[in-house]
């Protein structure tokens, strides 16, 4: 009876460059919306299969620019407890803010 060879394993790079993460978001938009949307937005587009595309398209780029900006933000504003500092931040009434990033998580 033959034993197993043992062969050393591989390290991996833990790295995610900017293509990598883009990939990723690209994915989870299109992965979270195109098995539950479809019929709706072509029947609120009179069935037309070209300005049902362009909607997608024109959802993407929005919830790309707002992934962005939340980026940015989070970069500005390098405190812990997440979108409650930025929205505590950026606002002058405190509990008001504290109420939206609640309710947003």
């Amino acid at each position: 009876m033959r034993t197993p060879r043992q062969h050393p394993m591989p390290e991996l790079v833990r790295t995610l460059r900017l293509r990598d993460l883009l990939l990723l978001f690209i994915g989870s938009v299109i992965g979270s919306g195109i098995f539950r949307t479809p019929g709706p937005i072509l029947r609120q587009v009179g069935g037309s299969v070209g300005l049902s595309l362009l909607v997608w398209v024109v959802g993407g780029v929005l919830s790309l620019l707002g992934a962005l900006t939340y980026a940015s933000l989070r970069l500005r504003i390098p405190k812990p407890a997440g979108c409650i500092a930025i929205f505590a931040t950026a606002s002058a009434i405190s509990r008001l803010s504290f109420m939206a990033g609640v309710s947003s998580s």
